[in-house]
């Protein structure tokens, strides 16, 4: 199709539209080119998560996961016995910030009072070498009625430990595929602080 246009264009008394046509079909192209690109950037990364993943498993040592760890969602403290892991956490936010919640989503009325939620987490997993596979439990309670959000939600994810046990990264894994790869940090192990 390139090839025809091109030639198109050379001959006389062309049409506009032609050399519209060509510029379209060259940014359709390039962005073709550029999500191209971030999928195998993408694949790249999981990729090398992966490898990392397998390595973990493989790991035969012991490792002092017991403590707490910051995660994005806030602090929760992780125990192990044996190789299963459990962990626990909670959260009080302003979820909408002062205002009602019509008011946040629709930009019209007054401000209020600030909404406030509490968030509850449990991890349930199985620690293989580094590698944890686990389930988050999220619950949620307080002034949000949360109409656009469930009231209890659970997602699987893997956690890969550093071996320094300073850090380690999580994945959820959604519609059997890896999310985007988040660092967790140990905040201190229980009694002690790892600052």
């Amino acid at each position: 199709m390139r090839a025809m246009l091109q030639d198109a264009i050379l001959k006389p008394g062309c049409v506009p539209e032609v050399r519209e046509a060509l510029g379209k079909l060259h940014q359709q192209r390039q962005h073709e080119m550029e999500r191209i690109d971030e999928v195998l950037q993408e694949a790249a990364t999981q990729r090398d998560f992966m490898a990392r993943l397998g390595e973990g498993v493989l790991f035969a040592g012991t490792i002092a996961v017991d403590g707490m760890w910051q995660v994005d969602f806030g602090e929760v403290s992780l125990t192990v016995l044996d190789t299963v892991v459990t962990g626990v956490g909670e959260k009080d936010v302003d979820s909408v910030g002062g205002t009602n919640l019509f008011t946040y989503v629709t930009g019209l009325g007054s401000t209020s009072p600030a909404l406030r939620a509490h968030y509850n987490w449990r991890l349930d997993g199985q620690l293989f070498g580094r590698v944890c596979q686990v389930s988050i439990t999220t619950t949620s309670e307080g002034d949000i009625k949360l109409y656009l959000f469930p009231r209890t939600a659970t997602v699987e994810a893997y956690i890969l430990f550093d071996i320094s046990m300073k850090f380690a990264e999580m994945v959820e894994i959604k519609d059997g595929k890896l999310q985007d790869i988040v660092t967790i940090r140990k905040t201190r192990s229980h009694g002690v602080s790892t600052s």
